[in-house]
């Protein structure tokens, strides 16, 4: 095998310390200027700079993507989606448990469709016990295919159903 000439390993390494220096000066002009946190109450990251807010997404995401907490009301230890234990909260907090056929009335599609934007994006939204149990719905109705349904298509999954 050949050695690499002097002159060659000379200019690696100058090369290699002028990276260094760059490197170095870009590291100590570095600032901490945003802090962000998870907000499990809310299912939201609070604090993102602007044009983050699709970090937000929670509707169409893979499961393992999604954050996931336990819950103070359940004994078992398994982590469920952030954004399913906020809508339980705001379906106890609304008395949707007491109404009847909660699942069957629909809201108002553009007051579900504006409330699904704002969890999306994070921001605050109205709650209407209906658009609350709307998008529960919706939220396992978007969820991507997994496992065995990948491979089948849409034709044999209607005809099993």
């Amino acid at each position: 095998s050949r050695k690499p000439s002097a002159s060659l390993k000379s200019a690696a390494q100058t090369l290699s310390e002028q990276e260094y220096e760059e490197t170095t000066q870009i590291v100590s002009d570095f600032s901490h200027d945003t802090h962000v946190t998870f907000n499990s109450k809310l299912s939201r990251y609070e604090g993102l700079p602007v044009g983050w807010s699709h970090v937000n997404k929670q509707f169409g995401v893979e499961l393992q993507r999604i954050p996931r907490a336990t819950s103070s009301r359940r004994t078992y230890t398994e982590k469920i989606p952030t954004l399913l234990l906020m809508l339980e909260d705001t379906l106890h907090e609304l008395d949707g448990f007491d109404i009847v056929g909660i699942f069957r009335v629909a809201p108002d599609k553009d007051l579900c469709h504006a409330a699904r934007e704002a969890i999306d994006t994070g921001e605050s939204w109205t709650k209407d016990v209906h658009v609350v149990a709307t998008l529960i719905k919706q939220f396992f109705r978007d969820l991507p295919p997994v496992g065995l349904f990948n491979c089948l298509s849409d034709s044999i999954i209607t005809a099993i159903a």
